[in-house]
């Protein structure tokens, strides 16, 4: 089905050279590594690996935790400090640290706020399997391109942001999305997820302000 992504077990590798790191995701990384050398005349090495059960997932949520430092596509420009925090990285520390998890299908990056749709949708799928619901039906509806257009009135950006790794939303497009995914037999879950991804958010605020106010 059209924009639903494979889950695929993997590692997600960091491979350093003279200049910047490449974060990326493979199941074999020793061959990959020698892929990568055979176009860079610079000296490589692998400097972490974590084993992971959707390797591309993952992959999408640490290159968006280090999205400042982006050089060019998948490599990046990262310091002495953030190879550390990388070799002290494994699947849970992943999760743990970079992402809000609400009743296991709300997943949220802590960095942007943006929500995964290809979680929610699979977890609506494996409850219905004959319900069918895909990412790609909801973007073309009507609707759904006037809801777009009104958060970009409202400044933002990009409601949607999409790959082949998968979909990610902002908390209002997702809600949008969830109660059009999920209907009626999630509706109460959506709605008390949303109440705490809203806390969160405005917890998150207040934080910011506070620190900047200290400043």
């Amino acid at each position: 089905m059209e924009n639903e992504i494979k889950i695929e077990k993997g590692f997600v590798y960091f491979i350093k050279g003279q200049g910047s790191c490449k974060i990326g995701a493979s199941r074999d990384v020793d061959a990959r590594l020698e892929c990568i050398t055979n176009a860079h005349p610079e000296p490589l090495e692998i400097i972490h690996t974590i084993e992971c059960e959707d390797m591309f997932f993952l992959e999408d949520v640490i290159q968006n935790r280090f999205s400042g430092k982006c050089v060019k596509g998948e490599w990046f420009n990262l310091d002495q400090k953030d190879i550390e925090e990388i070799k002290l990285l494994d699947e849970q520390g992943v999760m743990d640290k970079l992402l809000n998890v609400v009743f296991d299908f709300f997943v949220q990056r802590r960095t942007d706020r943006y929500v995964s749709a290809n979680v929610f949708i699979r977890y609506c799928n494996s409850r219905d399997s004959n319900r069918g619901v895909s990412i790609n039906q909801y973007k073309i509806n009507k609707a759904t391109k006037e809801f777009v257009e009104i958060l970009k009135g409202e400044g933002i950006r990009n409601p949607m942001l999409s790959s082949h790794k998968g979909t990610w939303m902002h908390p209002k497009m997702f809600i949008d999305f969830a109660m059009w995914a999920g209907g009626n037999e999630l509706k109460s879950q959506i709605i008390d997820g949303a109440k705490v991804l809203w806390e969160q958010s405005r917890q998150k605020q207040l934080i910011e302000t506070a620190n900047a106010l200290k400043l």
